[in-house]
């Protein structure tokens, strides 16, 4: 097995800890069949991103990731934004992330899954970016959360594309 820094193992975790905010603090009706598959998804994808470290280890990598999220998603709970434009907006820093070959997907693993879910064409998400202003400071907001995200160590390489 390859060597992975702290800050290497929370930068692939926090695309999981990025969706798992948006269902949990999102969805309407979080008892129902769709979220609790959407959260065990997620769930599995952060197991197998943390598989092989101590338990101890594991819970202070969570423990970086959850407070590397509060400083992303600060901005929007600052101003009360829609929870799906902060879904927007994680949508676009990602596709960032992938532009510079720091996350991908792989296809058929439970983020594969949670994150085809949650981008369906009838979602919220999708609504939000049919709409034109909405869209484009998602955007601006996705490259705002890069910045803060880089200010704090992580992703030093990504140049926003």
């Amino acid at each position: 097995m390859q060597y992975r820094s702290d800050r290497q193992i929370v930068e692939s975790l926090l695309p999981v800890r990025l969706w798992a905010t948006v269902i949990a603090e999102g969805i309407d009706q979080p008892d129902s069949e769709d979220a609790r598959t959407l959260l065990t998804c997620l769930a599995h994808a952060q197991e197998e991103v943390v598989a092989g470290l101590s338990p101890r280890k594991a819970e202070a990598i969570v423990r970086r990731a959850r407070r590397a999220v509060e400083i992303a998603k600060e901005p929007f709970v600052e101003a009360k934004a829609a929870v799906a434009k902060f879904g927007l907006c994680v949508f676009y820093f990602l596709d960032c992330l992938r532009k510079n070959g720091a996350f991908g997907l792989v296809d058929g693993s439970p983020l594969d899954s949670a994150v085809t879910a949650i981008l369906a064409p009838e979602g919220t998400l999708t609504e939000f970016a049919n709409i034109p202003k909405v869209d484009a400071s998602a955007q601006k907001q996705a490259r705002h959360m890069l910045t803060a995200l880089q200010r704090e160590g992580y992703f030093a390489q990504v140049v926003w594309a």
